[in-house]
């Protein structure tokens, strides 16, 4: 397998897989602002500590960001196709996605298995959250299949479509990835893997489709 399909299929799998429920409710819901009154509605002029301290409380409270991330909380299973080799037919697979909503509402945690990728057992964790000072999706990644701890941000599109974009080490220097996620409806969702050329153009380098059960 190349490395940087290794990574994209890793990095993927739950990752975008969690952070992107919130497509499936609507493109009306296109969180680029700064949600719940941040502090940076309040950068024209120096905030008094009372402001300060408001600003402060408003920035952590869950939003709407965060109630469409729980509408995701369930369990999925989950249909791989990746392409392993250019010259060859991509490589299915199948697996399972548990999620689960924590500290208050204010995360997304995905917890992704399947018995055989590549000859191994593969477990992943993602934590999904919407920034309300940044305004922005946020989310990490980590599994078995390495050591560091990925980060990826992103948007929902008018399109409702979202799409998230990172970036992880590699023995070849760093690997710059991106996954966009559409909802068929309330039930399923799909995830395309893009991965990032030398020369900077993007390839497709896979896809999951998932399923609640």
């Amino acid at each position: 397998m190349q490395r940087t399909t290794v990574l994209a299929f890793a990095a993927g799998m739950a990752a975008a897989g969690s952070a992107l429920f919130v497509t499936g409710f609507g493109p009306e819901h296109d969180h680029k602002g700064h949600q719940n009154g941040s502090a940076t509605d309040h950068a024209d002029h120096a905030m008094t500590p009372e402001e300060e301290m408001a600003a402060y409380m408003a920035s952590i409270m869950p939003g709407e960001p965060h109630a469409d991330l729980a509408k995701g909380v369930g369990t999925w299973d989950a249909v791989t196709s990746f392409v392993m080799e250019p010259s060859a037919p991509p490589v299915a697979g199948v697996g399972t996605m548990e999620t689960e909503m924590v500290l208050g509402g204010r995360y997304l945690v995905g917890h992704f298995h399947m018995d055989d990728m590549m000859g191994m057992p593969f477990d992943g964790i993602s934590y999904t959250g919407y920034d309300n000072l940044r305004g922005e999706y946020v989310s990490t990644w980590m599994d078995s299949f390495g050591t560091g701890i990925m980060y990826m941000t992103g948007h929902m599109h008018e399109t409702g479509k979202m799409q998230l974009q990172g970036s992880a080490a590699a023995p070849g220097g760093e690997k710059h990835m991106k996954i966009i996620s559409e909802w068929q409806d309330d039930d399923h969702f799909t995830d395309t893997f893009m991965d990032k050329q030398p020369d900077g153009t993007w390839v497709k380098s896979g896809q999951i489709k998932y399923t609640r059960r």
